[in-house]
């Protein structure tokens, strides 16, 4: 039998060869806010911890609310855009994940208090989510961005072990693989987290006030947040730092705090603008056309238009034509056809027996005079009615239209036949 214990690591070392290079050759990419050198952990432990933090949901962020801006420096070199190299090696040695101009780093610090976090890894520590002292930016690319802002505060250091703790007030701070300023800072600054070894944290003076510079971003991001105390000590530390304003991570490279302007007073006299000149032409027109208006409402040149001259009559034939042109719009040929029949009987029965004649209905009492009358006659116009009113639904326009001109036709032939007389003996 083979020897399984010497298969074994051959096998994990195989396999962990073959992660290593399809992280390096594929096109997958972890978002960097929620990467491990990303700040989303931050901003949820500060939630947490009920420290005030705010954070860019597509709605703008009073300058004057924030206490403490957090600025993770993702750029290698503020004065040149990234260009990514064409082969994937070189690529994943970069240390630029999120270009921002010169003008507007130092911008955002200048409009609000800001914690500069200096930059660290290579971006092939986001695509394996290994943090491994091979994937450490040079120091010069470090410390490159910090100068170009003007935050030289001394030489970037990495101690030789693996883990460091610092004290932190009544906390420690663990770094991996730790990156620290030398312990011999610049005259305008000062340490607040470090020891004889290097410094973490530093306060600098400048011109327009303040700033904070940290060494180690591992202090804060995802991947070195809950390595010993560091998330207790790290909303210390911010929540001390932002006094009573709020925290506000800033991973975008444009301006999102704009400088509020100072408010000046109102008075009456500002509104004395829109009366002067263009304005005072439009106020004169308007004036103008107001007064045409009431002259012309207070005078009547012609008489109140009547609608309907013979009142009630004329809407009910208005009503009557209305429902009639509905119906034949929406297809209902068959119920105006009836509906004309049935009006052409009552005003038949009206004309040869007069208006208002109690009794049988309009058809029967005519089918009873005329089969009195003329026998015949009675029986075509019975056909002609009753097709008219019994169409099928199914009937085409020229089917209706021929029953329409039959019932027509008959109605005539019956008032020649009794010769319109007034009313029945």
């Amino acid at each position: 039998m083979r020897d399984t214990g010497s298969v074994l690591p051959i096998a994990a070392i195989l396999a962990l060869a073959v992660g290593v290079a399809w992280w390096l050759f594929s096109d997958t990419e972890r978002p960097l806010h929620t990467s491990a050198v990303g700040l989303s952990g931050l901003e949820m432990w500060l939630e947490a911890e009920e420290v005030p933090i705010v954070t860019l949901r597509g709605l703008p962020i009073e300058a004057e609310r924030v206490g403490l801006r957090v600025l993770p420096l993702y750029d290698t070199d503020l004065f040149r855009r990234f260009e990514a190299p064409e082969d994937r090696v070189a690529y994943m040695k970069t240390g630029t994940e999120l270009d921002i101009d010169q003008y507007i780093a130092n911008t955002k610090i200048e409009r609000a208090p800001t914690l500069v976090v200096a930059p660290k890894w290579m971006r092939a520590m986001r695509h394996l989510g290994v943090a491994h002292e091979t994937l450490l930016l040079p120091l010069t690319d470090v410390e490159r961005p910090l100068r170009q802002l003007d935050l030289d505060v001394a030489p970037m250091e990495r101690p030789s072990t693996h883990l460091v703790e610092v004290s932190a007030g009544d906390g420690t701070v663990t770094l991996y693989a730790p990156q620290m300023f030398a312990p011999a800072l610049a005259p305008t600054c000062q340490s607040l987290i470090g020891d004889r070894r290097g410094h973490l944290l530093v306060a600098c003076d400048r011109r327009d006030g303040p700033v904070w510079i940290l060494s180690d971003p591992g202090f804060l991001n995802n991947h070195g947040l809950s390595l010993g105390e560091n998330g207790v000590v790290a909303a210390r530390v911010l929540a001390d730092l932002a006094g009573d304003g709020v925290v506000f991570v800033d991973t975008v490279p444009d301006l999102v705090l704009e400088p509020e302007p100072p408010a000046e007073p109102r008075n009456w006299s500002d509104l004395a603008r829109f009366f002067a000149y263009p304005f005072s032409l439009l106020w004169l027109g308007a004036a103008a056309a107001l007064g045409i208006l009431l002259w012309r409402g207070g005078l009547r040149t012609t008489p109140p238009v009547r609608l309907f001259l013979d009142g009630l009559g004329a809407s009910k034939a208005v009503s009557i034509t209305a429902k009639a042109r509905l119906l034949r719009r929406t297809g209902h040929d068959v119920p105006v056809l009836a509906g004309h029949v049935e009006a052409r009987l009552a005003w038949l029965d009206a004309v040869l027996h007069g208006r208002g004649v109690p009794g049988e209905a309009p058809r029967t009492r005519l089918l009873r005079r005329l089969r009195r009358h003329a026998p015949e006659r009675a029986e075509a116009f019975d056909r002609a009615a009753s097709a008219a009113l019994t169409a099928a639904t199914t009937a085409s326009p020229g089917e209706l239209t021929a029953l329409a001109r039959t019932f027509e036709t008959e109605t005539q032939k019956v008032l020649d036949e009794l010769g319109r007389p007034t009313r029945e003996r």
